[in-house]
């Protein structure tokens, strides 16, 4: 899910990026200079992508560590887990 997100801001940015300074080695010229509109609604929607690409990216974390915890602490409670020399004991 997050390389999907993280692939559409890249591909958004990239258009970005042509929209405002162009490609004069292919003839595209800049689009930013005619229509002003266009680019501040792009670049709104870019921050808004990017921000919940970040968000989605803090949530994962949190969920990651919360699982984290949450299995530790079954493996205390069934008296399983962990064995000194590394290996894992049900």
């Amino acid at each position: 899910m997050m390389v999907l997100e993280i692939s559409g801001c890249a591909a958004a940015s990239a258009i970005g990026w042509i929209a405002f300074y162009g490609q004069n080695d292919v003839g595209w010229v800049t689009v930013c200079d005619n229509a002003a509109k266009f680019c501040i609604q792009m670049l709104v929607s870019l921050i808004f992508s990017f921000l919940a690409f970040f968000v989605f990216l803090i949530l994962t974390v949190m969920s990651t560590y919360k699982l984290k915890q949450d299995l530790h602490r079954e493996m205390l409670l069934r008296g399983g887990g962990w064995a000194p020399n590394g290996s894992f004991q049900p």
